[in-house]
C-alpha cells in the first residue's frame, strides 16, 4: 500500500499496515516514521534534526512506561516479528542557565501538606523530589521519549512508534 506523507510517498508493507490495524482495534495510535528504515547501530536524527534515535540501551529500561511494553507484547502476541527496539528523544537546546534540582526538606509542613491533599495530590510527604529524566549531551537536551520497534518484514525494516511519552511530566 502506498501512503501519502505531506509531499512524498511512502511505501508500506502489508505487515506495517496489519501493525497500525492491530493498534486501532486496541484502540491505540501507532505511527510509522519515514525518517529511516531498517535497524541502526549508532544514533539517528530525523530530517528535521528535532528527533534523535538510537537502539534500546539498559539505561533507557528505566524510563520506559509499562504501556510501552504491553503494546510491545500485544504486537508480538499477534505474530508479527520485531528485529529491534528503538527509542526516540526529542533534541531541545539546553537553557544558559541549568535549572537545578529540587532539595528534598528533611522535616515536614502539614499546612502544605493539607492543601496539597485538598487539591488530590499528595507529594513531597517523604521529601523524594521527582526530577524529570533526562540526559545533556552537550548544549542539547534529550527529552520526551518514544519506543519504537523495526519490523522485520521482507527486508524492508518499516519502524514503527507504538507510544510516545512526556518525561517532563
Amino acid at each position: 500500500m502506498t501512503v501519502q506523507t505531506d509531499t512524498k510517498f511512502v511505501l508500506v508493507s502489508q505487515e506495517a499496515e496489519e501493525v497500525l490495524a492491530l493498534g486501532r482495534k486496541r484502540h491505540e495510535r501507532y505511527r510509522i516514521l519515514t525518517e529511516f528504515r531498517g535497524m541502526i547501530e549508532k544514533p539517528v536524527f530525523n530530517a528535521q534534526g528535532d528527533w534523535v534515535y538510537m537502539p534500546l540501551r539498559e539505561e533507557d529500561k528505566a524510563i520506559i512506561p509499562k504501556a510501552a511494553y504491553r503494546r510491545h507484547a500485544a504486537v508480538e502476541k499477534a505474530g508479527f516479528r520485531i528485529a529491534q527496539v528503538i527509542i526516540g528523544h526529542e533534541v531541545e537546546v539546553v537553557p544558559d542557565k541549568p535549572i537545578p534540582p529540587p532539595k528534598p526538606k528533611r522535616e515536614i509542613d502539614w499546612g502544605n501538606v493539607a492543601d496539597i491533599s485538598a487539591k488530590g495530590v499528595l507529594v513531597g510527604i517523604t521529601g523524594i523530589a521527582m526530577v524529570a529524566l533526562y540526559a545533556l549531551t552537550g548544549a542539547f537536551q534529550l527529552v520526551d521519549p518514544s519506543y519504537c520497534i523495526v519490523l522485520d518484514d521482507d527486508d524492508q525494516g518499516t519502524v514503527i512508534e507504538l507510544i510516545r511519552w512526556n518525561a517532563q511530566a
